[in-house]
């Protein structure tokens, strides 16, 4: 075993109902936090908001080989309201080359056949030479979350209610994880969260 079996944090409140089905999912799964564990936050566990630990790293075990560091940063108003950033470092050898048409944005299913996700390399053709990223606005704070989509919500949490952490797989994590992603992307397009970064290099 190549990665530390404990972990320290300094989050002192009770595990509530749904840090209880995390790791419950997290043991199911057999992945584990790198929080506490590795990187400058080794054997410290900073918290990450009022005074708690729940923005976190989960990572499968053999992952843990390609961490070379983890570090939960200072508060940041510009990046959240409340959260402070968490940082992880990975270096891996890359094998696998995976072609990505921006102008059709499709990726081939059978192109990421017989490739491991920690051995891809995605590179990018078309005509855009720039990066869109994300940036939080506090001004526009109000018009995101008026388009945060009520029904989708109650769709993902009845989903959420639905999962077994005992018996469950990845599919139905990954699932569950890009709706929550496509309701948060949503809300940011409509308040004007996103923006084009050129970037010549890429």
């Amino acid at each position: 075993m190549w990665y530390p079996v404990l972990r320290q944090s300094q989050d002192k409140h009770k595990v509530d109902k749904y840090g209880k089905k995390l790791l419950e999912l997290c043991r199911s799964l057999e992945l584990f936090f790198v929080n506490g564990r590795l990187g400058n936050d080794k054997d410290i566990g900073l918290t990450t908001c009022n005074n708690s630990v729940i923005d976190y790293a989960i990572v499968s075990p053999n992952l843990f080989r390609s961490i070379v560091d983890f570090n939960v940063l200072i508060f940041d108003p510009i990046l959240s309201d409340i959260h402070k950033p968490i940082c992880l470092h990975l270096c891996t050898n890359l094998t696998c080359v995976v072609d990505v048409d921006l102008n059709n944005s499709y990726v081939n299913d059978n192109d990421m056949d017989n490739t491991n996700d920690s051995n891809i390399v995605i590179t990018l053709h078309g005509e855009s030479e720039s990066i869109v990223k994300p940036i939080w606005a506090r001004d526009r704070a109000p018009v995101f979350t008026e388009n945060l989509d009520d029904t989708s919500i109650d769709e993902l949490l009845n989903k959420l209610e639905d999962i077994d952490p005992q018996n469950t797989d990845n599919v139905t994590v990954n699932n569950v994880v890009n709706d929550c992603v496509n309701i948060i992307r949503n809300a940011a397009e409509q308040a004007n969260m996103f923006v084009k970064i050129n970037d010549k290099k890429c």
